[in-house]
């Protein structure tokens, strides 16, 4: 390939311009949103190069950097038919987003605190680029802890992004966001460890097959409900409304992306390795499904503020 360790890439470009960005604050002013942009704009482009290489030698490309031995942590990340296309869709939307951002987040800056200031200008920016490098890592990883830990690297940076440049009830709202999105991460974490216990001490996503019984009913379960959670399906629902009317305009787009990442995740873990558990869940989901799409399209039909229209038609898709 002409890029090398291109998977590897699309994780630490942004980061080191996350550094560089959050590192100069004030003295480099507007060029920071500048630098986040080319960075992303990168990696998009070095995603549209992979996408190209799989389509034309049908090769997934594979990549891992070991951690510890010992506790057999690796970071691998693989970019497939399933994988790539999600991360391509959710980066060009990252880059976007960043580009609307350069102008939108001056605006915002001098509403909330009366003037101009790079220092939060270059920190929304930086924040904002660890936002987008956890999104890419969720997707990519072979391996769950390096998913969890992409996963609350998506949720950090998203907390502060909505308590400094949200809305009036930002603060708030910006709690509600981290408390639901952290439960269902806890969630995620206690079926992990079960897993790990229960299929010969791995955390290898394709490991998952190897657990059988009734412990592949609760690993399967676990999973399941913290990525519902995620999700925001119906009784789970009620962060997302009132997070999409206080988080920056400039992430609209993306907060509904990291809701359909479930999708993904439901997929790429349970379905493809514990289908036969899986299935018996599915008579449920698929009720669970119905009502949560009736009831986002009814909380749709009565909002009368765009941002949580958009919000609670975000509920509804997803089912």
């Amino acid at each position: 390939m002409l890029f090398h360790n291109p998977l590897l890439q699309t994780i630490i470009i942004p980061i080191i311009a996350a550094i560089i960005v959050g590192l100069m604050g004030t003295r480099i002013g507007r060029v920071g949103g500048y630098i986040a942009c080319a960075s992303l704009t990168y990696t998009t482009i070095l995603l549209a190069y992979i996408y190209l290489n799989i389509w034309n030698n049908l090769t997934p490309i594979y990549e891992e950097y070991v951690w510890s031995e010992a506790l057999k942590l690796k970071f691998s990340f693989l970019a497939d038919g399933l994988s790539l296309p999600v991360a391509f869709v959710m980066n060009i939307i990252c880059t976007v987003c960043a580009y609307y951002s350069i102008s939108y987040i001056i605006h915002r800056i001098e509403i909330i605190y009366g003037g101009e200031n790079y220092r939060l200008y270059n920190l929304y920016f930086a924040i904002y680029l660890l936002f987008a490098v956890g999104l890419t890592g969720v997707v990519f990883s072979t391996n769950m802890v390096g998913m969890y830990l992409f996963l609350e690297l998506v949720l950090i940076p998203s907390y502060f992004m909505i308590d400094l440049y949200g809305y009036q009830d930002r603060h708030r709202m910006a709690m509600m966001y981290f408390l639901w999105n952290h439960l269902g991460a806890a969630f995620f974490l206690a079926g992990i460890v079960l897993a790990y216990f229960n299929n010969g001490g791995s955390f290898e996503i394709a490991d998952l097959a190897r657990i059988q019984g009734g412990l592949a009913f609760w690993v399967c379960f676990l999973i399941l409900l913290g990525w519902l959670i995620k999700m925001a399906v119906f009784g789970f629902h009620v962060w997302l409304p009132h997070a999409h009317g206080e988080h920056p305009t400039s992430i609209a787009a993306i907060i509904a992306t990291i809701v359909g990442l479930g999708n993904y995740a439901i997929v790429r873990l349970l379905v493809t390795n514990l289908f036969n558990t899986f299935q018996m869940f599915s008579l449920p989901l698929m009720v669970w499904a119905l009502i949560t799409m009736i009831y986002g399209a009814f909380l749709t039909l009565a909002q009368d503020d765009v941002k949580r229209l958009y919000a609670c038609s975000t509920i509804s898709q997803n089912a």
